[in-house]
């Protein structure tokens, strides 16, 4: 969402806004709907929480790596949060609350 958000702030493009900011209106049902689920399941599950923090450790990736390289998507988090470093914590903030998550820091 927060990406999203960035880069509505960032654009001159009137049709890329609205579609960014209906993007966001319907990824946050869908963030807010999977976070209460992951918390809800691990909340007192401590080898969920381990299973959890392994995969997202090792497993997980920015979303369109796979179109693009690794390398792209890391540049490409790197230029947009590099403007707003504290939009990154909060990111991380916001999944270190799950439990068993904190300081996993995926983004910073």
């Amino acid at each position: 969402l927060r990406f999203y958000g960035l880069v509505r702030e960032r654009t001159a493009s009137p049709l890329l806004g609205d579609v960014l900011r209906d993007v966001m209106a319907q990824e946050s049902l869908h963030y807010a709907f999977y976070r209460s689920a992951a918390a809800g399941r691990l909340e007192g599950n401590r080898r969920g929480q381990r299973l959890v923090r392994l995969a997202l450790r090792h497993l997980w990736s920015p979303v369109g790596v796979g179109l693009r390289s690794r390398e792209d998507a890391d540049r490409l988090l790197r230029g947009l949060f590099a403007p707003a470093p504290e939009v990154a914590r909060r990111i991380d903030a916001s999944i270190g609350a799950i439990p068993g998550l904190d300081g996993i820091d995926l983004v910073t």
